[in-house]
């Protein structure tokens, strides 16, 4: 990274609100972060709610955020430190941080060129016209440059954000800055305590009880927790459809029937594991078409009126390793991407978000607009979703002979934090 730090500060931290604040609860949420890599923990409580949230990051130390609110505290009087965008930028890398009603929202260093940012860019256009929120940009910031990539006009941007020196490079951790540790370090204060000690003591009686009417010859068998991070890890490391992939196969669909003389394509179902197309002859003969099976290594058969060539896709999940972000900002990303390269066509029938509390799934359709796609526009897709926490789920595309293009829609999942 371009920036040089005068101390070891930890960013890039992500908050989960603490239901129940027990030990336990504690306890597992910190150690199922650090399944996905997150070492450093705190509590913090949010002065206007009074909710407590678990801090976690890739280290301990200092939480940089923090140390930025503090520090504007004392450099600015126009801005509500429970609501602002702070950036700062040196060369191509940029640090973006930002609180809402008093919690963090955003924490990460990052290249302009990285999606990461584009999910920053995302949030800031869609808090941007909320009143009281201003965006702090240090000096090294252009702010013509950042209404342009926010897709907001100059006077829009320059209204809402306040000019200060360079910062995050001179700052100095203070006592009032929180601080990162490991799972095991976590304090908890007398009120959050009691809940386990009265837990204890129930458990305690009901194993007297149990011993009276059960008898001794009953086993009492520990409860196991299950991680409630695992199949969210398995999915987006193991099990989840790669669209870039996927799509990547679309596109070698579309160029290889394009070859196939005496042979129209009627309709391409896309599945997670095969590309199932519909053809229809025009003056072709069966040998041609399975000769093409053969060599392309599609199966071909014969459903009612109709050839169906199915081809076989090889898996790649979604990413190497897992990322924990919001899902509703990688919609927002993914809508924008959407809008600025494929701007015919439109995000519709995007569901609720269903979520076991800890992690949650948007589903999403990409409806193909009158205009229709070409090859190039799955590929541009793909290119699109490649690297984010989405998965493919399935599709349905018509091919349009006289107009050489496709309609249809496909769909797909985000998987992100709740």
């Amino acid at each position: 990274m371009a920036f040089s730090f005068k101390n070891d500060w930890a960013f890039g931290s992500i908050r989960k609100t603490v239901d129940d604040l027990t030990e336990k609860q504690i306890r597992t949420l910190a150690f199922a972060a650090e399944k996905n890599g997150f070492k450093g923990h705190s509590l913090a409580t949010n002065s206007k709610n009074k909710t407590v949230s678990l801090i976690s990051a890739k280290k301990t130390g200092p939480l940089l955020p923090y140390a930025v609110k503090e520090q504007l505290a004392s450099l600015v009087d126009e801005i509500d430190l429970d609501n602002f965008i702070f950036l700062e930028q040196k060369q191509s890398d940029i640090y973006l941080c930002g609180f809402l009603d008093g919690d963090i929202c955003a924490d990460f260093l990052t290249d302009v060129h990285h999606y990461e940012f584009d999910l920053g860019l995302s949030l800031i256009k869609s808090i941007i016209n909320k009143n009281d929120i201003k965006i702090v940009v240090s000096k090294t910031v252009d702010v013509d440059w950042l209404a342009g990539e926010v897709g907001l006009l100059v006077d829009e941007v320059r209204g809402v954000t306040v000019p200060i020196p360079e910062l995050i490079e001179q700052l100095e951790p203070s006592e009032g800055v929180f601080r990162l540790h490991d799972a095991s370090e976590i304090k908890l204060d007398s009120i959050g305590k009691s809940k386990p000690m009265i837990l204890a003591a129930s458990v305690g009686f009901l194993l007297v009880l149990s011993f009276f009417f059960m008898g001794e010859e009953e086993e009492i068998k520990p409860v196991v927790q299950k991680d409630p991070y695992e199949k969210y890890v398995d999915i987006l490391t193991n099990t989840g459809i790669s669209p870039k992939t996927r799509l990547s196969y679309l596109y070698n669909d579309t160029t290889a029937f394009k070859e196939l003389s005496g042979w129209e394509v009627k309709t391409i179902d896309l599945q997670e594991k095969s590309s199932v197309v519909t053809l229809e002859n025009d003056g072709g003969t069966f040998d041609e078409l399975e000769q093409f099976g053969y060599k392309r290594q599609y199966s071909i058969t014969k459903v009612n009126q109709n050839y169906v060539a199915t081809s076989v896709i090889s898996h790649t999940p979604l990413l190497n390793e897992p990322v924990f972000v919001p899902g509703d900002s990688t919609l927002r990303f993914v809508e924008v991407a959407t809008r600025t390269w494929l701007p015919e066509h439109a995000i519709d029938k995007v569901s609720a978000p269903v979520s076991n509390g800890k992690w949650s799934e948007i589903k999403f359709n990409l409806k193909i607009g009158n205009d229709g796609w070409t090859k190039h526009d799955f590929d541009t897709l793909g290119t699109i979703l490649s690297g984010l926490p989405v998965g493919f789920i399935n599709g349905r595309l018509i091919y349009e002979k006289d107009k050489n293009r496709y309609t249809g829609d496909i769909g797909f999942v985000i998987y992100g934090s709740v």
